[in-house]
């Protein structure tokens, strides 16, 4: 049984996309009788979702520096260390490769000058324009939609039914909503009783921005919140949703995997590329970096009253992002890491 040391962080500021796109991973390593620790900073949201997807775990302190002395000691236990946080530079994955442990990196952005790791992951749209380097020369790079790491339950979800009027729309900023985006659209629509809205809280929403959205919405009786859902109901609610609204992030790709014709706010700066290829293959309708109230309404508008061009951007998530990634990526670990093993 080869044992998985999972480096991964999460909360109101970064969101939960490091942690659901790590929680795919292990999900799939664990079938294939690895046996999972998440290691990550001690965030209540964080620790109470690996609680409750039952994988163990360590809490780490803040301090960068006693980190990587710690992890140093930490990972002679492992076989494999994956790590999947912004907080993670050349330094500390070059210190940890020295070890002699198998590396894998989730990436994003490529900001490293190279990467010292076994295996680079970087499942967004845009990762096979990014010009990684190797640091030792025999890193794997498994880029683009093909590798993208979703939860099982989004993987190979039948064509998406368009239906000729568009009657439920959904709106998921991801983990947490730091610019308040959710309260802003709510705004700009709860006025339309003809539709059926269902919200998604995460579960790193501030307290206060929770208590202002349920404030808004009180009276109203087409709206629906859902708080903190695990992937079984957020693919329930992408199959009922004839369109979404939803922050740039990992969740454009499970929208993608469930045919959503979505509406994406760029909600951080690392959203961007995703955003603007997405808009380019057609998957999306692109509204930029703020709730603008025009910008939302003349797009909107663009849906409601074309169920063909709703039918066409289904159509093309749907070939964009399958849903495999995560099971892909897996097995190409334990085969990396197998032939290693062999050529001792």
């Amino acid at each position: 049984m080869l044992k998985v040391a999972i480096r991964a962080d999460g909360g109101s500021k970064i969101g939960m996309g490091h942690i659901t796109r790590c929680l795919a991973l292990a999900e799939e390593l664990k079938d294939e009788n690895c046996d999972i620790t998440f290691i990550t900073k001690n965030i209540e949201a964080v620790t109470k979702k690996l609680i409750e997807e039952k994988f163990k775990f360590i809490a780490l302190s803040d301090l960068q520096t006693e980190e990587i002395i710690y992890m140093k000691e930490k990972i002679k236990g492992f076989d494999i260390l994956i790590t999947d946080s912004y907080d993670i530079d050349f330094k500390y994955l070059d210190e940890i490769k020295k070890r002699g442990i198998f590396l894998v990196t989730v990436d994003d952005l490529n900001l490293l000058e190279s990467y010292p790791s076994d295996i680079v992951i970087n499942g967004n749209i845009y990762a096979e324009d990014l010009n990684y380097t190797s640091t030792y020369g025999q890193t794997k790079f498994l880029l683009g939609t093909k590798y993208t790491l979703l939860r099982k339950e989004f993987r190979n979800i039948p064509p998406k039914e368009i239906k000729d009027t568009l009657e439920n729309i959904l709106i998921t900023m991801g983990g947490s909503d730091p610019n308040g985006f959710t309260l802003k659209i709510l705004e700009i629509i709860k006025d339309r009783k003809d539709l059926k809205i269902d919200v998604v809280i995460g579960a790193s929403f501030e307290n206060k921005l929770v208590n202002e959205i349920n404030e808004l919405i009180k009276m109203s009786g087409n709206i629906s919140t859902y708080h903190d859902v695990n992937a079984k109901i957020m693919k329930e609610l992408m199959i009922k949703a004839d369109i979404a609204i939803s922050a740039g992030g990992s969740t454009l790709y499970e929208l993608a995997a469930a045919g959503v014709p979505t509406l994406a706010i760029i909600a951080a700066d690392n959203q961007i590329r995703n955003v603007e290829y997405m808009s380019k293959a057609e998957c999306i309708l692109n509204l930029g970096f703020e709730v603008n109230k025009d910008m939302l309404i003349k797009n909107f508008n663009k849906l409601l009253y074309d169920d063909v061009k709703r039918r066409e951007i289904s159509s093309k998530c749907q070939k964009l992002v399958n849903g495999n990634g995560a099971k892909i990526c897996a097995n190409k670990i334990i085969r990396e890491k197998s032939m290693l093993v062999g050529l001792k």
